[in-house]
């Protein structure tokens, strides 16, 4: 019977006053691992005592040392926002200006919040303006601007912003600008069906040939165009990074740069989680690929052993795995593999296969296997072994909020040991 372990970290901060004056924070953490059926269970994930939206802070600059404490307590609100533009119809070449206000309806100050402005492709040239006394960190990203609000907004107050650009068409089109309002501290704006706002503008085209349709070259079987990707995490395991715990017949431990997950003989499973440890950035992403290298020790050798990585864990029950079985019975070569969501309690087989000649079979480094695992926001996922596409699938009920990820072991009934190395997380 499969076993997992849960993996419960609780987080506490201590605020340490003397004399009126913040003199210390101390954080606290305790782990306990508690076994579970495989079936319905899944990685835990440590949870703050004040819940934040995950969000890579360092695409704008910041780090935690950025925020006031008094902030972060539990607070609830209603923001609203507006986009407006004087002009409804443009030529080409124009310049418009968009008038956006952030308002807040009730409950208590707001601070802390993400403002994401989407322009389209039309739109050249484009500046943001906010109102004095407001303090905002732009990411950089051209055409899917987002901002970091650090200053507050109290109750029936607002904030204005105003985005100015060119607006550019060869032929006629009607452009859209949308500007999003997100809170930092998940859950402090229950409402947030007002969260999001567009302007329209008609540009009519300046091209002699407007109006003309021109039909497309269509070439068979074109090469696809790569999605550029930024590695935001790697950890080579050097020192010891990862959490090390032993109980219920699964232990960890870094050993000679790398991570060894050791498993007793019998039906059991264990899901380790990944840990930021002085890193530029944290392995926790909704969206993007997920990468580790891993191979059977050999020591028992298990034909029914497996490893793999998951992503996108939320609590126990959410989260994608995807592994690989190198050395099962019945392959002469390959080995076999599949795609799984866990979700709400229940498992649903996406992709797999069996005997695939790109699984390295064996035991020891040399027969070691790289896996990846792409979450796009589209919902689609792919998954690879040694850089080859072993499948793909758009998942229509796809996890979208979890950000936990981490490896994954598996045995039947030999005590075995998974080495893994070189994981990384790459962002999109």
């Amino acid at each position: 019977m499969h076993q997992k372990y849960k993996l419960q970290i609780q987080l506490g901060l201590i605020i340490l006053l003397s004399a009126g004056t913040l003199a210390g924070i101390s954080l606290l953490l305790g782990a306990g691992m508690q076994p579970h059926r495989a079936s319905a269970q899944g990685p835990i994930i440590a949870t703050p005592s004040v819940p934040f939206t995950p969000a890579p802070l360092a695409d704008f600059g910041l780090s935690a040392a950025d925020f006031q404490l008094s902030a972060l307590a539990a607070v609830s609100y209603d923001l609203s926002i507006t986009k407006t533009t004087s002009v409804t119809s443009v030529t080409s070449g124009s310049v418009v200006t968009f008038n956006i206000s952030i308002s807040n309806l009730s409950g208590s100050t707001a601070q802390y919040l993400y403002f994401t402005d989407s322009y389209p492709k039309q739109m050249v040239n484009v500046t943001y303006a906010f109102q004095p006394g407001v303090t905002a960190v732009s990411n950089g990203v051209t055409g899917a601007e987002q901002w970091f609000i650090t200053s507050q907004i109290p109750v029936g107050q607002s904030i204005a912003i105003t985005v100015t650009g060119e607006l550019t068409s060869a032929l006629d089109a009607l452009v859209t600008n949308t500007a999003v309002v997100t809170p930092f501290i998940q859950g402090a704006d229950p409402a947030g069906g007002n969260n999001s706002a567009s302007a329209s503008v008609n540009v009519t085209g300046f091209s002699p040939t407007a109006g003309l349709i021109f039909l497309p070259i269509v070439q068979m079987n074109p090469t696809p165009t790569p999605v550029p990707l930024t590695l935001a995490y790697h950890e080579t395991f050097d020192g010891t990074p990862w959490q090390e715990f032993s109980n219920n017949g699964c232990s960890t431990t870094h050993n000679t740069g790398q991570y060894w997950v050791d498993l007793d003989s019998g039906d059991r499973t264990c899901l380790p989680p990944a840990r930021n440890e002085n890193k530029p950035e944290l392995p926790y992403r909704t969206y993007g690929e997920f990468e580790v290298r891993a191979y059977d020790s050999g020591e028992n050798q298990d034909s029914e052993s497996g490893y793999g990585i998951w992503a996108n864990g939320q609590g126990a029950d959410n989260y994608y795995l995807f592994r690989i079985w190198p050395n099962t019975s019945g392959c002469s070569s390959g080995g076999n593999w599949e795609l799984r969501r866990y979700k709400d309690g229940g498992n649903q087989k996406l992709l797999g296969g069996t005997c695939n000649g790109n699984i390295v079979r064996g035991y020891g480094s040399a027969s070691a296997n790289t896996l990846r695992l792409a979450h796009k926001s589209t919902g689609e996922l792919l998954v690879y072994v040694n850089g080859q596409l072993l499948g793909n699938i758009s998942d229509t009920n796809q996890l979208t909020n979890g950000t936990a990820t981490g490896v994954y072991a598996e045995s039947n009934n030999r005590h075995i040991r998974i080495k893994y190395d070189d994981f990384k997380v790459y962002r999109y």
